[in-house]
C-alpha cells in the first residue's frame, strides 16, 4: 500500500508504528527483514515531509519500544546469549545485512535509536518537553554489551544533541524578574547524560 503514489501512509503512521516495531521481535528472520525494509521507506519519507505526520506522538512510541527492547536485551546477555548487531549504523540508512541477521531484541532496540535519532535532529526544540522521557530510554543503552556498540554509539549521538537542545533552550529564555528565582547554571560535560536527565525532568515539569 505505501508503494501506490495515490496513497500516503504517513498520516496513518502513529497508530501504525508500534505494531511494526513489535513485529521486528517476530522469530521468522524474513518477516523481520521486510518489517526493517518498509520502516526504512516510512523513515525517508518522513526526512523528505516532516510536517505530514505527528512526530511527538511517535516518539512516546519508540520511547516505549527501546525500553522494551533494551530490557531483553539485558535479559539476554544476562543468560549468556550475544544479541549481536553490526559495530556502526547511519542514523537514516537502509539496514545492513548485519542489522537483519541481529537478534530480535537487538533489531528493535537499535531501529527505536535510530528513529529517534533522526526526529531529534529535525525536531529537537519541539521535542524538548520530551527530553527527559527520551532520556530514559537511551542513558539504559550507554550501559551496554562492548563487543557491539550498535546502540551505544546511537545513544551517545542522542544524548549529545539533547544536551545542545536544552542548553540552546536555556540561554533564549529571557532572563528572569526579580520576584522569580532565577534557575542556577548547570555545568555539563559533554558526558553528563544523568545530570541532563534530572535538569531535563525539572525542565519538562515547567512545560507542562
Amino acid at each position: 500500500l505505501n508503494s501506490m503514489p495515490t496513497l500516503s501512509l504517513l498520516n496513518y503512521l502513529p497508530s501504525l508504528l508500534d505494531g511494526l516495531l513489535r513485529i521486528l521481535s517476530d522469530s521468522n528472520s524474513e518477516i523481520r527483514r521486510n518489517c526493517e525494509l518498509l520502516l526504512s521507506d516510512f523513515l525517508m519519507e518522513i526526512s523528505r515531509q516532516p510536517e505530514s505526520t505527528d512526530v511527538p506522538a511517535m516518539v512516546n512510541t519508540l520511547i516505549v519500544n527501546c525500553r522494551l527492547a533494551t530490557a531483553a536485551v539485558a535479559t539476554t546477555l544476562q543468560r549468556g546469549g550475544c544479541p549481536t548487531a553490526p559495530e556502526s549504523l547511519g542514523a537514516n540508512a537502509y539496514p545492513s545485512q548485519s542489522l537483519l541477521s541481529a537478534s530480535p531484541e537487538r533489531l528493535q532496540q537499535v531501529t527505536a535509536l535510530r528513529w529517534l535519532n533522526a526526529f531529534v535532529d529535525t525536531e529537537s526544540l519541539n521535542l524538548l518537553p520530551l527530553v527527559a522521557d527520551i532520556l530514559s530510554a537511551t542513558l539504559p543503552c550507554l550501559i551496554d554489551d562492548r563487543s557491539d556498540c550498535s546502540a551505544l554509539e546511537i545513544a551517545i549521538r542522542i544524548n549529545e544533541k539533547l544536551m545542545k537542545a536544552v542548553l540552546c533552550a536555556q540561554e533564549a529564555k529571557p532572563h528572569s524578574t526579580a520576584s522569580k528565582s532565577p534557575t542556577p547554571y548547570v555545568p555539563f560535560t559533554n558526558h553528563d547524560s544523568l545530570t541532563v536527565y534530572f535538569y531535563a525532568q525539572s525542565y519538562a515539569g515547567r512545560c507542562l
